[in-house]
């Protein structure tokens, strides 16, 4: 049973859980700290006199390879794992995930905003790149010591993909707290567009403190390798610094304050056809998400022995 963060076990308090860790409430109380990697997953834990007490390892989707110790169920992800009834399933809040299978055991609860991937996938499978907070919206998993690093780790990520796609794509640069005290940045998932894109939004209600996008590959006029005048009254009304991702390898950083765009860095990922290329890093696309983008293709067939009308409400699993 759970009060707030205390569990109990047949009416006696057994564990005050907290952010670090958990101290132990039954027999002598001691405290016990976790060790965690950038996803946030439980890989050490040591008590208050610094004796390891339990190591985990994990393959990419949550299964244990190796282990040593079995002195508490907070494991991947930091979420629980609930071996009752030989499930082993993990309880991420909204939903419980199956780290065997790689799938979630229920609907997501938010299946319409990602109507391109099955109900039941667990991080657009690619759970080395995102974590799940609470089973309903996946988002990167690092954090970044400032807006700019942030920016520039999504345009290595997206950039390339956008090139290859000639598709733009957006999200939004948040704020993460813990206790009120900032800890660092990250970036929504980003959203994908034709010619233009809605900035996904934070997750979990975080504060936006900037947007970052991309404009596909190389046009004849070269527009896409600088802001657009759309992109420019967005981020004056948003009042946060805003950044591209250029077909040129270009990250630009435009401030609504002083009005000016300034280079970050020439380093991402840019397009072989754009003569104005900054640098010879070939684009790639995203390999967890290929799968979208086939289902996008067929989809467009006309051969597809499915009505136009209902095509966009499939769900299709990869």
């Amino acid at each position: 049973d759970y009060c707030g963060n205390v569990i109990y076990e047949n009416g006696t308090q057994k564990l005050l859980l907290t952010e670090e860790g958990y101290i132990n409430l039954t027999g002598t109380q001691q405290y016990h700290y976790y060790l965690k990697d950038h996803q946030g997953n439980n890989r050490v834990v040591i008590n208050q006199s610094g004796t390891v007490e339990e190591t985990n390892h994990y393959y990419p989707f949550g299964g244990v390879f190796g282990t040593t110790g079995n002195t508490q169920p907070y494991k991947y992800n930091g979420k629980e794992l609930d071996t009752k009834q030989g499930l082993n399933w993990y309880d991420y809040g909204a939903r419980h995930y199956d780290a065997a299978l790689g799938r979630f055991t229920t609907n997501d609860p938010l299946a319409e905003k990602y109507y391109s991937m099955s109900p039941y996938t667990y991080c657009a499978d690619n759970p080395v790149k995102f974590i799940d907070p609470n089973g309903m919206e996946y988002a990167p998993g690092d954090l970044f010591k400032t807006k700019r690093a942030a920016a520039k780790d999504w345009g290595m990520y997206y950039n390339g993909a956008s090139i290859i796609r000639k598709r733009e794509m957006g999200s939004s640069i948040y704020e993460v707290k813990q206790k009120g005290k900032l800890k660092g940045y990250s970036y929504s998932a980003a959203n994908e567009g034709e010619h233009s894109v809605s900035i996904s939004l934070p997750p979990n209600g975080e504060r936006f403190v900037g947007s970052i996008h991309s404009h596909g590959d190389a046009d004849a006029e070269h527009i896409n390798n600088k802001f657009s005048k759309a992109d420019i009254k967005y981020i004056e009304k948003t009042k946060e610094n805003g950044y591209l991702a250029t077909p040129s390898g270009d990250l630009l950083e435009y401030n609504p304050y002083s009005k000016k765009t300034s280079i970050v860095t020439s380093d991402l990922p840019s397009d072989p056809k754009d003569p104005k290329r900054k640098n010879n890093i070939n684009p790639k696309d995203i390999p967890a998400e290929k799968g979208k983008q086939r289902m996008k293709e067929l989809l467009q067939k006309p051969d597809l022995n499915i009505p136009v009308s209902q095509r966009e409400h499939i769900h299709w699993v990869f």
